[in-house]
């Protein structure tokens, strides 16, 4: 019988288990990236996941184990911190 995935807007007691998910899905690139331009996109994913700039945080789940999750920015100024991109709609990242 397959698992029932539950899919909801994240809580702010989920983002621990959301940073966990996101950089679990991007450590693959710490293998290709030099050291310090990994560990500084390693803290600019936790910066999304913890910071205010998401409007909507959405995860999945199974057994209420957060599997997978996305982030939902305004903006590119939001998404990036590029306001220069004038992307001014909703730009979803961070999936994992």
């Amino acid at each position: 019988m397959s698992q029932k995935i539950i899919i909801r807007e994240a809580e702010n007691n989920d983002r621990d288990a959301i940073a966990e998910v996101i950089l679990d899905a991007y450590h693959q690139y710490s293998e290709i990236m030099p050291e310090p331009l990994w560990l500084a996109y390693r803290k600019s994913l936790i910066e999304s996941v913890h910071g205010e700039a998401p409007i909507v945080r959405i995860i999945a789940e199974i057994d209420k184990k957060i599997i997978g999750s996305a982030l939902l920015f305004s903006s590119s100024e939001t998404a990036y911190g590029k306001p220069e991109l004038g992307i001014h709609s909703p730009i979803l990242r961070l999936l994992a």
